[in-house]
């Protein structure tokens, strides 16, 4: 009998393992990432798979409680086409990559109050940068395509090595007007402050986690 967490997922070839239980198989599902659903598919039909690699068959046993999630029904199918449509459409309806592009600012450091403060200007900040964009378009005629500021809000994991996280969310349908709203960000970037009230902003652009 092996007991162990998702590392036991990763590639390993366990002899005569015939039978695979997965505890708390929705757990992932549950992170505020938008490839939360993907990532627990992925560990769902990797740690399958060690069950009746040899001669015999294997049986897997999944317990969870969002057993009608999407990504709970279509790994138990091993319905790898199924669920990537699926996903495909829901990331579609709302503009996320592959059909849009992201951008993650994330203010960081030991003093919590001056972490947030400054996570709002730059939310302040995003909005009014989206506005003018609208705004020259509308003049123009053109359109600039879905343009969204989300948050400021405290990341997922909100303290670090005892420095406060608080990020912001960017959202574009178009590379274009994203890259021009960073580039209006970027002075603001980098550190503020010195010392222990000091503070440090970054960009990730198109980020893999948002934790």
């Amino acid at each position: 009998m092996l007991v162990g967490t998702q590392m036991l997922s990763k590639g390993h070839d366990f002899p005569g393992v015939t039978l695979v239980g997965i505890l708390q198989g929705d757990h992932g599902l549950a992170l505020p990432d938008p490839r939360a659903a993907e990532r627990t598919f992925g560990l769902l039909t990797q740690v399958a798979g060690r069950a009746g690699r040899g001669d015999r068959p294997g049986r897997v046993l999944v317990q969870a409680w969002a057993v009608e999630h999407p990504a709970i029904t279509f790994a138990s199918q091993h319905d790898y086409v199924g669920f990537a449509r699926h996903e495909l459409e829901q990331r579609k309806t709302i503009g996320n990559p592959p059909f849009g592009h992201l951008a993650l600012v994330r203010v960081h450091g030991l003093d919590a109050e001056r972490v947030q403060a400054r996570a709002e200007r730059f939310g302040a900040r995003a909005r009014r940068l989206v506005e003018v964009v609208h705004e020259e378009h509308r003049k123009t005629g053109s359109t600039a395509g879905r343009l969204d500021v989300l948050g400021p809000v405290p990341s997922p994991l909100q303290k670090i090595n005892g420095r406060t996280r608080w990020q912001l969310l960017v959202r574009a349908e178009r590379r274009g007007p994203l890259r021009w709203l960073l580039a209006a960000l970027r002075p603001d970037l980098g550190a503020a402050g010195v010392g222990a009230v000091q503070t440090m902003a970054s960009v990730d652009v198109d980020p893999q986690s948002f934790l």
